[in-house]
């Protein structure tokens, strides 16, 4: 079928033209069986070919006139392509013979060497493309040389990516489109290809939530081939839409073509867009430059603010703003203490903090950390607030100082509903809590103690210095959780027993004698 390219600018016709002709699309199934690095995922891909008949007519028009030194004219490759192969001829059937008799080996001549291949190596491949790349100009991004790298936090990363221009750095959270050279078996790339390559694109993906697709090709620099990873929105857990939208494979000319109008649109046409928080009392607006983690009621963000590296928290929608006043409050308290986040900004819904600490998991536990854990509780407490939320992700490190973040469920000691995390509470709320430990919605009364905190502590520097996070994450029933902390040992119960009569000098001097 055809249809007359919709009206607008270059830009918003080539979009609106991909979305219109991907809906006239068949189903071709693959089940990358030898895509390794995509089993991660537990998934197989379905992909949809746009038909070759009508693929990327709008996109395959000239380019916007621009420099000889842009991506329209690149310098030719440094090798020749693949001659094509010549068609074969039917030759007529010959008559036997009988053999005559086969000569003795040795009178037999030498055997010639085989003619030279005139295929190229992957790392052929990529030097050429690289050199092409690095020689071109586009108007919004520029390509890094990302083959080798682990920016992507994986054991490899796409050979080509592009990111918006004044990024020095490769960062997942900041590529705008990938790309990988492969050479092609039987005229085709491999289903372990392409899985690789659909592996990129989903931990792009994964590591920026506000983003819905991305584009992604494959190469061998004699043809191209387009995905469009999307993923299913409304999901914390990125997972692919099926079925994997796909093109046709371009020639060497028109996939080209189709690769620089694709970087000659904006960021929001590729799927990407930078995350940006505005706070107009202060006349500033903060680009958030990475995820540093999201829970079930916020997402934490890498911001600069000045020169200085912040954190930017901001509450999940439908989450109610109390977690917001909660910590607000909590961390107006503590202003010039550097034991404690610093509040340096805040809206509604929307806080940033100093400094920008590193994940504790993987760090020696020392007697001074201990210390200086329970003298932040301990301070806490003399002003009448009560932490509630204390487990092994909230315990971050700086500077080699350990800190205590996340004041979101942060209250003063009065009547209230019990919000935490269930698998580090004090016994007391265990024993109240229904036997399926993922029910949502419990209801429990209690009135919080400074006791309760320390509690949490010693079973959160249990779990770090013995490595029981995981353990401890997948115990799904109150009755698992009880026999669980009652078996850790005569010690530690002794340390939870001098947590809950609120003994901090002892349950530090305790503590120390264990490990």
């Amino acid at each position: 079928t055809t249809s007359s390219p919709p009206p607008g600018d270059l830009e918003t016709r080539v979009i609106a033209y991909i979305d219109q002709r991907f809906s006239q699309l068949y189903i071709r199934p693959t089940s990358f069986v030898g895509a390794s690095t995509y089993a991660e995922f537990g998934q197989s891909i379905q992909l949809q070919e746009v038909h070759p008949d009508d693929h990327f007519a709008l996109m395959l028009q000239d380019p916007p006139s621009l420099p000889s030194t842009s991506f329209g004219c690149l310098p030719p490759l440094d090798y020749e392509p693949d001659p094509p192969k010549p068609a074969r001829t039917s030759l007529p059937r010959k008559v036997k013979k009988p053999l005559p008799p086969r000569p003795a080996r040795a009178s037999l001549p030498p055997r010639p060497d085989p003619p030279a291949r005139t295929t190229h190596s992957e790392p052929q491949l990529q030097d050429a493309i690289r050199k092409q790349f690095e020689a071109s100009t586009l108007p919004h991004y520029h390509f890094i040389d990302t083959h080798g790298s682990h920016y992507l936090h994986g054991e490899k990363s796409p050979d080509l990516s592009f990111f918006p221009l004044g990024d020095t750095d490769a960062h997942r959270y900041r590529v705008v489109l990938l790309g990988d050279v492969k050479t092609r078996r039987k005229n085709q790339f491999t289903d372990a290809d392409i899985g690789q390559v659909v592996t990129y694109g989903l931990r792009v993906l994964k590591a920026q939530p506000h983003r819905e697709y991305i584009y992604v090709f494959l190469t061998d620099m004699q043809s191209y081939q387009f995905f469009k990873v999307a993923r299913i929105m409304g999901l914390d857990e990125v997972q692919l839409a099926q079925p994997l939208l796909c093109s046709p494979f371009l020639s060497l000319e028109d996939g080209r073509r189709v690769l620089f109008n694709l970087l000659s649109s904006t960021g929001a046409s590729l799927g990407f867009s930078p995350l940006e928080f505005a706070f107009p009392d202060e006349r500033v607006t903060l680009q958030a430059l990475r995820t540093l983690g999201s829970g079930a009621t916020a997402h934490c963000y890498e911001a600069r603010l000045g020169p200085e590296p912040v954190v930017i928290k901001s509450l999940n929608p439908g989450i109610a703003d109390t977690h917001y006043v909660h910590e607000r409050d909590a961390l107006r308290l503590f202003l010039e203490d550097p034991d404690f986040p610093q509040l340096r900004l805040y809206t509604e819904r929307i806080l940033v903090t100093q400094p920008l600490c590193q994940p504790y998991k993987g760090h020696p536990t020392t007697h001074q950390h201990v210390h200086h854990l329970i003298s932040i509780l301990y301070k806490a407490h003399q002003k009448g607030i009560i932490h509630r939320d204390v487990r092994p992700s909230n315990v971050l490190i700086h500077a080699g100082v350990p800190m205590l973040v996340d004041w979101g469920c942060a209250v003063r000691m009065a009547p209230i509903r019990y919000f935490g995390t269930i698998r580090y509470a004090p016994p007391r709320i265990i024993d109240q809590w229904p036997d399926d430990l993922t029910t949502k919605d419990v209801h429990i009364e209690h009135t919080p103690r400074p006791s309760d905190d320390l509690v949490s502590l010693v079973k959160t520097l249990y779990s770090l210095i013995f490595h029981r996070t995981k353990d401890i994450a997948c115990i799904s029933t109150a009755t698992d959780l009880r026999r669980f902390w009652s078996g850790i040992g005569k010690a530690w119960l002794t340390a939870i027993q001098l947590a809950s009569n609120g003994e901090y000098v002892k349950l530090a001097e305790r503590l120390c004698t264990l490990f």
